[in-house]
């Protein structure tokens, strides 16, 4: 008999806290689950430790990726190989509160839902955060809503006007991480949606081809997923530079990502001005988010003077790199700094502000 979820865990150097987030899952108060951990090439011993822990867990599977290919991969390779009614994603550093899947699976089948949205999750937002999160005093976790919906204080259906989607979507009224969804497996293979190429924001257009595919998209109330905030403040401005890299290099890929997202969607294929606003909605949102903070971070001189930034544009772009990397340092000098959303993923004290402001 088939599992009722199958949950996927990508998995690279995540050693010093995939135990505890197994473990959540184990914990579960619905038993019905197998769980699938896609190993993509871990260099600190993630694979060995967890066949030791799991190897003989019939509710775990774990597999391996030949190279290391990201998280869009191993989660494809997770979805093809998943045998459960529903999927759901978790990354190896988070948790799951013991009754997260029992009421998510609750309100999805009641509503036959493609896809089930939660609208909240969990932050932990102490000083010292031990390895299993569930421990941590409720003074400690703060909740919070990503969704902008004005209807978070209950369960509902999204109704078939994919105009609304659309302006909902590019309002962020429906959070686009795929940690805080469960998808119908039929759904997800029917329509062959997978995750792209992108080593950033792969997740949100995995997210856009659900969300204007689905015939049934639920969204409740509600947060079970705790998601743990890691990179520290003494070592975020080294990450700053290898961000931008990071962000510049997947801005350039999502152009036709996104286009050929878009045209396997019905209602874009039938409206190319929304269609294109819909292609350049995430190049946007990963300058926006990404580069203009770590730009406003870090000076302009420091990212002129990096070599890995400089070198994406070198290997795109040819002999036109160095004008193409002029323009782009002449547009951040000049751009507002709109969100600093590298400090609220990255700050333990931004989120109690954010919690503030999203209550406003």
């Amino acid at each position: 008999m088939s599992p009722k979820i199958s949950v996927i865990i990508p998995l690279y150097n995540a050693k010093e806290f995939i135990r505890s987030c197994v473990e959540s899952l184990l914990r579960q108060t619905m038993d019905d689950i197998e769980i699938l951990l896609i190993d993509d090439c871990s260099t600190d011993g993630s694979l060995e430790y967890c066949r030791e822990l799991y190897g003989a867990n019939p509710k775990v599977r774990i597999l391996t990726q030949s190279q290391n290919g990201g998280p869009g991969a191993a989660r494809n390779r997770g979805i093809a190989e998943a045998k459960g009614e529903y999927i759901a994603f978790v990354d190896s550093d988070d948790q799951l509160r013991s009754d997260g899947f029992s009421e998510m699976y609750r309100a999805a089948t009641e509503t036959d839902a493609d896809v089930l949205h939660v609208a909240g999750i969990l932050i932990p937002t102490a000083d010292e955060l031990p390895e299993d999160i569930s421990t941590v005093p409720d003074d400690g976790i703060t909740p919070i809503s990503f969704d902008f919906t004005g209807r978070s204080d209950k369960r509902f259906v999204l109704g078939d006007d994919l105009d609304e989607r659309f302006a909902k979507w590019k309002e962020h009224a429906y959070h686009w991480s795929v940690w805080n969804k469960l998808f119908k497996r039929s759904f997800l293979l029917d329509n062959k949606i997978t995750f792209c190429d992108l080593r950033l924001a792969e997740d949100m257009q995995f997210c856009f081809r659900a969300l204007f595919l689905a015939k049934t998209y639920t969204i409740i109330p509600g947060a079970w997923y705790y998601w743990r905030v890691v990179m520290e403040s003494s070592s975020r401005t080294k990450k700053l530079a290898p961000l931008i890299a990071k962000s510049v290099e997947a801005e350039i890929q999502a152009g036709p990502i996104m286009r050929e997202s878009v045209e396997s969607i019905p209602y874009f294929r039938g409206n190319r001005q929304k269609a294109l606003e819909a292609s350049f909605y995430l190049m946007d949102s990963l300058e926006v988010a990404f580069i203009r903070p770590c730009f406003a971070r870090l000076g302009r001189e420091a990212v002129q003077n990096d070599k890995e930034i400089a070198g994406v544009f070198m290997r795109h772009y040819g002999e036109e790199g160095d004008a193409a990397f002029y323009h782009f340092l002449e547009m951040l000098d000049h751009a507002p700094l709109l969100f600093d959303m590298v400090e609220v993923f990255n700050g333990k004290n931004a989120w109690e502000q954010f919690r503030y402001d999203s209550a406003c």
